[in-house]
């Protein structure tokens, strides 16, 4: 009985949370685009609304139907966007930055660094740090130089592990060098973890600033990485997907944010879903709706049986099916074991409105993005404001994977012999090429269809058999214009992170199938905690923005404007965020 009234106290749609709402059209060219249906108060019997939006389906699979244009979109938890969104945002925000200690203070949210008037200097401490109380509680803080404590021993040896993690050296191998333990080695990483995380919060803190008036063009997509199974009677992978952006001129990566809460424990999880009955609400509904269940992973083993049996009789895919399928999880995949993983699609909003706030001053965004499920919602929810003026368009992009370097290079050679042919000369000059090819793109746009796919001859070596298809805008470029765009768009920016990720770091190399392993995917250099592939990603990230040179004698963080010149790892070690 309690869970029939639980159920009928669920409301039309999720209620929007600090004006977050991801249910809502998304065809930009109709004027209900972004407009937020109305939720009416669920334990009234007769609930009418006056919107123009209808719900249709029940259960998993209800949907949203915009009543104007017809769009439909599967719900989703705006409540559990906004907690992933902090989730994500929370060591950008806090990071080498001292608050009140006082858990219901008002001044929790506000640090001494940037709100020095609400705290009150009181002194030295006895290890001579200064000591600082707040007005509002008077609780006391020291500002600690987070880099020492008395507990780490033989630390001096960090900036070898550092330099050496991000050089393809594996954890035993550390270890050997450094004469010390895997499990100090494992301190090592997160003592590192947390300087380049302080240290990458004290720069992006400038990001803004730094893109105001500019032109951005964004790569977008999504790297799974494995965590090797630890009990052989159990050899079921866990794979967990990382959303990241880079700016495709100056190579910055913005963010890598794993799908992944180390924070919480699933046996907690679970326990806090069923004591507040989520476990007899829909997805979108519940309260922890960002997290997998164990229930989501049965209905997700029970949805993958599906799909391989409509694909075996050829029957097309349902619309409330399509949802989990960018995130399949399989009777060969596991939740896991420590920490709780977090559903792709949030992630992905989390993200998405995470670069809206770093991007609020540019001037005009262009996304390139891969075709990942739930990429074009988090992208028109999180810029529906400046796709309306039409200062941000986004470009989906494909191309041919698999293929071999010969075949790549045949390929190039034809996209040459074509440039050849359009000028009727070899062209040398760098915008001469881009000219033609552009002006060739713009001979096969349609003027009755400008979202189609646009087949790009020009071949590159990294994207082979590329195509781009521009996503519904209400103001649409000049065809001029919108070849340059389509030429422009491009996932090789994040390509190239990816790919350095897997050669510099030897803990998330890709694993390799043997048939002496019934095709299982193992390697011993994987990590068996998906917490270490968080604080691999992020030391990588900014070893990558900040300490790795170009060929032009620059650094990522140069060229965007966060840096005035490369940084060696002694900077990143030895910051302190308390002096400045």
């Amino acid at each position: 009985m309690q869970v029939k009234n639980s159920v009928e106290k669920i409301p039309r749609v999720p209620p929007a949370i600090s004006n977050i709402q991801v249910n809502c059209c998304l065809n930009p060219k109709c004027r209900n685009f972004q407009q937020h249906p109305s939720v009416p108060d669920p334990n009234i019997k007769r609930r009418n609304t006056d919107d123009q939006y209808r719900v249709s389906g029940s259960g998993e699979a209800k949907r949203l139907y915009c009543k104007l244009c017809g769009s439909n979109c599967s719900l989703k938890s705006n409540l559990a966007t906004d907690r992933e969104y902090r989730r994500i945002t929370k060591d950008f925000e806090r990071a080498g930055r001292v608050f009140c200690s006082n858990e219901v203070c008002e001044n929790q949210q506000h640090s001494f660094q940037v709100h020095p008037y609400r705290y009150q200097r009181r002194g030295k401490a006895p290890s001579g740090n200064q000591r600082v109380s707040c007005k509002q509680c008077g609780a006391s803080m020291v500002l600690s130089d987070h880099r020492r404590t008395s507990s780490r021993k033989q630390t001096y040896k960090d900036l070898s592990v550092f330099r050496m993690l991000v050089n393809q050296a594996h954890l035993r191998g550390m270890a050997r060098v450094t004469n010390t333990s895997p499990q100090w080695i494992y301190q090592a990483i997160d003592r590192i973890y947390r300087q380049c995380v302080a240290f990458s919060a004290h720069r992006e803190r400038k990001l803004p600033k730094a893109l105001k008036d500019r032109k951005l063009n964004v790569a977008v997509d999504q790297q799974l990485f494995t965590i090797n199974w630890s009990n052989r009677k159990d050899r079921r992978l866990t794979v967990i997907p990382a959303t990241t952006s880079v700016d495709n001129r100056t190579r910055f990566a913005f963010g890598a944010h794993l799908s992944f809460d180390g924070s919480l424990l699933r046996e907690d999880l679970e326990d806090a879903a069923a004591a507040c009955g989520d476990n007899a609400k829909p997805s979108w509904a519940r309260e922890h709706a960002q997290y997998w269940l164990e229930m989501d992973y049965q209905y997700s083993l029970q949805k993958a049986l599906e799909r391989k049996v409509r694909k075996r009789n050829k029957v097309p895919v349902p619309e409330s099916a399509k949802s989990l399928a960018s995130e399949p999880m399989t009777k060969d995949h596991k939740l896991p074991d420590h920490g709780s993983q977090v559903h792709a699609a949030y992630t992905l909003l989390a993200h998405f409105r995470y670069l809206a706030e770093l991007f609020q001053d540019a001037k005009f965004i262009q996304f390139s993005m891969d075709r990942e499920g739930g990429i074009t919602r988090a992208y028109m929810s999180a810029f529906a404001d400046r796709v309306i003026k039409g200062d941000c368009l986004g470009f989906l992009v494909k191309y041919k994977k698999g293929l071999g370097n010969d075949h790549r290079r045949t390929l190039v050679g034809k996209g040459v012999s074509k440039l050849y042919e359009l000028a009727g000369y070899e062209v040398h000059d760098y915008m001469e090429a881009n000219t033609l090819k552009a002006q060739h793109l713009e001979t096969l746009l349609s003027d009755d269809y400008p979202d189609q796919w646009v087949d790009n001859p020009f071949h590159g070596i990294t994207t082979p058999l590329q195509s781009t298809q521009l996503i519904t805008t209400n103001k649409l470029p000049s065809k001029r214009r919108l070849s340059w765009l389509h030429l422009f768009s491009s996932l090789h920016g994040v390509d190239s992170l990816f790919n350095a990720t897997r050669r510099s770091l030897s803990y998330l190399e890709r694993a390799i199938s043997k048939e002496s392993n019934e095709g299982r995917a193992w390697t011993g250099k994987a990590p068996y905690d998906a917490s270490m592939i968080t604080r691999v990603l992020e030391i990588h990230r900014c070893y990558y923005n900040y300490l790795k040179i170009g060929n032009d004698g620059k650094t990522p963080a140069m060229r965007i404007g966060v840096a005035a010149a490369p940084l060696k790892f002694e900077g990143v070690m030895y910051f302190n965020s308390f002096i400045k």
